[in-house]
């Protein structure tokens, strides 16, 4: 067996630049710096309870978004759903009566002309070994 191996060549536009790195770093940077200064924030005990309500409000926010976007989701289901019983059912359909129609065409021309031409060519190479023979015992 031979071996193959493929060579997966990295181009450059596939690397980061170095403005994307610098970015990158800069993100994780105030990522930290943020959560430090959360941290610093709520170890004051006054605020603590407003930042909480504050946070419940936006996870109630949050759910009630979802489930706007997981009914939209059920009506975008139920209209993909009817597009393939009304839409893409009829074109399969269509194709299988044009391959069902192409195979009884192939049946038609099997039996119409080429197993006659079979047949014929197989009497010609009969007579032409006949012929063969007869021109050998004469000999």
């Amino acid at each position: 067996m031979e071996e193959e191996h493929i060579q997966i060549k990295v181009s450059e536009e596939d690397k980061p630049s170095s403005g994307q790195k610098a970015g990158i770093i800069i993100g994780a940077i105030v990522l930290v710096a943020a959560f430090v200064a959360a941290i610093i924030f709520l170890l004051n005990s006054e605020k603590t309870p407003v930042i909480r309500d504050i946070f419940v409000i936006l996870l109630g926010f949050e759910l009630f978004v979802i489930g706007i976007t997981a009914v939209l989701l059920l009506f975008q289901t139920a209209r993909l759903i009817n597009m393939f019983q009304h839409e893409i059912k009829p074109v399969l359909e269509a194709a299988n009566e044009t391959m069902n129609t192409l195979r009884g065409t192939a049946v038609f021309m099997s039996d119409a002309f080429v197993e006659p031409v079979i047949k014929f060519n197989g009497y010609l190479a009969s007579v032409k070994q006949a012929l063969s023979m007869l021109k050998n015992i004469t000999k």
